[in-house]
């Protein structure tokens, strides 16, 4: 009875609101901006038909005084309102036909700064963007957003005891002019002081390694959220709680704590999946945080499906700067089988990652591998040994929904026939997307059509080797696929041997272009155009496919599926492509 009671309740209350219906309130004979501070403004806007007339007439009367308030903050101070209340048998109208009158003007504005921060480039770059303020039209809330940078800006730079001794807004009704007055007292500059860490799971010499705090250091916000974003990365912590502590100030120095909550050492993760390309999908991650106090972690994956299954583990080992610097070494197995060809994988390897300030990721590596496959028509097996590199950057606006964003990589490897490695080999590749909102986004009228965005996609790859047929297959170029061309078979395209089997090619081009539009919250539709090939530089034949998509955006990133349709020979009429997670 309880749980029908509530929903009886439920709905007679919607339909009470469905019942409400809202005055009609009209503002006219201003500028945009302040007909809708009005409307903001009005109280008499929120009440409804149903309203009693005495309440009504009261706050009608009282709206001479909103209108006021509301264009006074926005710098017209000489406002006549002319309106009209009419009252019928369902409901009520009010009129407010307003004129304006001339807007205040700043005329002067005086920035005085004292203390430390006299000096203070920053603070001489924002008092010159302030000054430009003079002669622009008075408007409350960018006064207030003046003291607000200044004070912000203050306490971004360690100025924690600064106030301002005056400030002033003066407005000469008669003229229409507006005076700015700013004296602001920054006193002096902070430094940080006594730096304690809370934690018991790692060395202190080692999480010393990722803090941007040190004593003695002028006091800076940067050098907090710096300091919690390397130990939020470390992947060591739960939570990161840093405490300056301004209360207890002393000599300019201000005390820091932070305590540190730490992850559980372990974490297992398994995952199961369909992606077109390789089928059916089951996976599972370990990961061991802490081998050690000295932050050696241990990490394990396992991909199993008909067509690709992988097993690799790796050992890390942060160097002397572990935000920027590691090392890691480590081995794996991989066997895949696909329409063109059959292959076992073993290798080894050790890299060694470099973080650089512009956000670039660096990976030098030497790989370790043999190599058994099988292309049906022929067959081999092949030991590799060579070092190579690899350079990526990666940004979005947005991590599990971009809308803005791109993402480059740039890899080179190679290898020189020696007695532990049996092919001679150079090879280089780069790949790229990019992502960008539609132009017309922005357009009057096209919210309600949901917004969109371009994706533009590329990959391009070139191999030298002697002799081509010990080349293992993980190092031939393939095309086809949902990252690929789409409207064709994962790995479908490539050269042919005079038996008609895909043997790789040597070269990649790859392009895409492809355009996606929301059009509910958490669905979307695309269509794209997706050409290229693997090939051999006397052999070119770029192939195309089309098709439409559909868009789901998920809590834990975008699914695609794709219908696809070659435009050239393929081993079928269409393709249905399905895949999930973000591309940048």
């Amino acid at each position: 009875m309880g749980h029908k009671t509530q929903a009886i309740t439920v709905f007679m209350l919607l339909c009470l609101m469905a019942s409400v219906a809202f005055a009609d309130v009209s503002v006219s004979g201003l500028s945009a901006d302040a007909e809708k501070n009005v409307l903001l403004t009005l109280a008499l806007k929120k009440e409804s038909c149903t309203a009693p007339e005495w309440k009504i007439r009261g706050m009608f009367d009282d709206a001479d005084q909103e209108i006021d308030q509301a264009l006074r903050a926005l710098g017209y101070y000489h406002a006549v309102a002319k309106k009209t209340l009419v009252f019928k048998d369902r409901c009520w109208q009010a009129a407010f036909n307003i004129e304006s009158g001339p807007r205040v003007v700043i005329d002067e504005v005086s920035i005085t700064i004292t203390g430390d921060a006299a000096g203070d480039v920053e603070f001489k770059n924002l008092r010159e963007a302030l000054l430009l303020m003079r002669g622009s039209p008075l408007r409350h809330d960018r006064y207030e957003a003046m003291k607000t940078r200044m004070a912000s800006l203050a306490m971004d730079l360690g100025y924690l005891q600064s106030v301002f001794t005056e400030k002033t807004l003066r407005v000469d009704k008669d003229r229409n002019t507006a005076q700015i007055i700013l004296v602001f007292a920054a006193g002096k500059r902070m430094l940080f002081g006594d730096v304690v860490v809370n934690q018991q799971i790692l060395e202190p010499a080692f999480v010393a390694k990722y803090l941007d705090i040190k004593r003695a250091d002028i006091y800076t916000s940067a050098h907090i959220v710096n300091t919690y974003t390397a130990l939020f990365n470390s992947g060591y912590f739960d939570s990161i709680d840093i405490r300056p502590d301004t209360q207890h100030i002393v000599n300019q120095r201000v005390p820091v704590t932070i305590n540190l909550k730490p992850k559980s050492q372990y974490h297992y993760a398994f995952g199961a999946g369909y992606d077109t390309d390789i089928g059916p999908l089951g996976s599972a991650t370990y990961i061991n945080r802490r081998l050690n106090r000295y932050g050696h972690f241990l990490t394990g994956n396992f991909d199993l499906s008909p067509v690709l299954s992988t097993a690799d583990a790796e050992y890390t080992v942060p160097l002397a700067h572990p935000v920027y610097d590691a090392f890691s070494f480590g081995g794996g197995l991989k066997y895949e089988d696909t329409d063109s060809y059959r292959s076992d994988t073993g290798k080894i390897s050790a890299r060694l990652k470099h973080l650089f300030g512009n956000g670039w990721k660096q990976t030098l590596f030497m790989d370790y591998s043999y190599e058994d496959f099988d292309l049906g028509t022929s067959s081999g097996h092949t030991m590799v040994l060579g070092p190579g590199a690899s350079w990526l950057r990666a940004v979005s606006d947005n991590l599990l929904r971009p809308t803005r964003g791109y993402r480059m990589q740039f890899d080179v490897s190679g290898s020189y026939k020696n007695p532990l490695s049996e092919v001679s080999y150079l090879q280089g590749a780069v790949s790229a997307v990019w992502m960008q909102p539609s132009p017309w986004n922005d357009k009057p009228g096209n919210s309600r059509w949901g917004s969109g965005k371009w994706i533009a996609r590329t990959e391009l790859g070139a191999t030298w080797v002697d002799p081509f047929p010990k080349l293992p297959t993980t190092y031939r170029y393939y095309a086809g696929g949902i990252n690929s061309v789409r409207g064709y078979a994962y790995k479908e395209l490539g050269p042919k041997d005079s038996f008609g089997t895909v043997v790789g090619g040597t070269f990649l081009s790859v392009f895409s272009i492809e355009y996606e539009h929301a059009i509910l919250d958490d669905w979307g539709v695309a269509a794209f155009v997706d050409t290229g090939n693997a090939f051999k530089p006397n052999d070119i034949h770029l192939k195309t496919g089309v098709g439409l998509g559909a868009r789901w955006y998920s809590p834990i990133g975008p699914v695609r599926v794709d219908i696809a349709l070659p435009l050239d020979e393929s081993d079928s009429s269409f393709q249905i492509h399905f895949a999930a997670g973000a591309r940048l």
